[in-house]
């Protein structure tokens, strides 16, 4: 049985933006494959794109006051 290796570089970019009362989220990645031993060599890319409820913004905490 032959086992393959390879080595894969590459970039990858997100967007985070508002849809309405949501948010969408759109990514590429992609990698090029080289120093490939016992299989093919190139390059592979993918998009992701995602709708997910808005984030919240967090509450102010409430002041404290400390004396001495």
């Amino acid at each position: 049985m032959l086992q393959s290796q390879v080595l894969g570089v590459g970039p990858q970019v997100g967007f985070i933006f508002p849809i309405g009362g949501t948010q969408g989220y759109l990514n590429l990645k992609a990698y090029g494959e080289f120093a490939g031993a016992d299989r093919p060599t190139d390059w592979n890319a993918w998009l992701t794109f995602v709708i997910s409820p808005a984030a919240t913004t967090p509450a102010t905490p409430p002041c404290s006051t400390i004396t001495k």
